[in-house]
């Protein structure tokens, strides 16, 4: 499992707060737009291989009210059964502008021993080509894919355009890739949130990308909303709690 190059810098972010921006947003190419114009074509059955999922953790799986404190993380309501039906049904990996140590840390807490052996990858804030002094910034990071489709440790074009999601609170993240991007809203724990049901509505829609032949085509035309009407049939008592969070 890639874990990212290691790497010890001599400060930590600071004022994070303030974003930083150090360059317009990178822009999807012709090639990209023109496939994803293309019309989605879906499969009688869900395609093989498996599609690959990013993960993005706080903010979109869990709430971590106190960066300082990593020992105090609120799951999303129904993390339980998500985590079990992505793990079953896609190749996940976690891509975090967090640093190695925290990404790490953050991984067990949330994933576990049953999931964390199962992630095709673990990338961190060493996975996003930034200099030594933005490394140390609250720069405005980008989850460009290409990265990932040119991955040899994700086996080398193992994965395209056709065949990724990116599950993330940001959509500026997904600026080169757009049409790759499920975004779901901000977590922040509210007493709203703790009784919705978006990921119940985000696995529906997980579920139909199964057996789309190209999820970018999909996505464009039909871009994921929590409006109800995505919805995987889970009880709603698996919503509270949602999942116990390793120690």
């Amino acid at each position: 499992m890639h874990k990212g190059r290691s790497r010890s810098p001599t400060k930590s972010p600071f004022n994070r707060d303030s974003k930083v921006y150090t360059g317009p947003a990178p822009e999807p190419t012709k090639k990209y737009l023109e496939q994803a114009a293309l019309e989605p074509h879906r499969r009688f059955a869900p395609i093989w291989p498996q599609h690959l999922l990013i993960l993005d953790l706080n903010g979109t799986l869990v709430h971590r009210p106190d960066r300082r404190n990593l020992g105090k993380i609120i799951p999303r309501p129904y993390l339980a059964p998500f985590l079990e039906f992505i793990f079953a049904n896609f190749d996940v990996m976690v891509w975090s502008s967090a640093q190695p140590v925290n990404v790490d840390l953050m991984v067990k807490k949330v994933l576990g021993e049953n999931y964390t052996p199962r992630l095709r990858a673990t990338w961190n804030r060493n996975n996003f080509g930034l200099s030594k002094e933005e490394y140390t910034q609250n720069v405005q990071v980008y989850k460009q894919l290409t990265r990932i489709w040119n991955s040899e440790e994700l086996g080398g074009c193992m994965y395209s355009q056709a065949s990724t999601i990116l599950l993330d609170d940001t959509v500026l993240k997904a600026a080169a890739e757009p049409y790759n991007l499920v975004e779901i809203p901000e977590f922040a724990a509210t007493k709203a949130q703790m009784k919705s049901d978006v990921l119940r509505e985000v696995a529906g829609y997980l579920d139909e990308l199964r057996y789309q032949m190209d999820v970018s085509t999909f996505i464009k035309r039909h871009p994921f909303k929590a409006d109800g009407t995505w919805q995987m049939k889970w009880s709603d008592d698996l919503a509270d709690g949602g999942v116990k969070l390793e120690d």
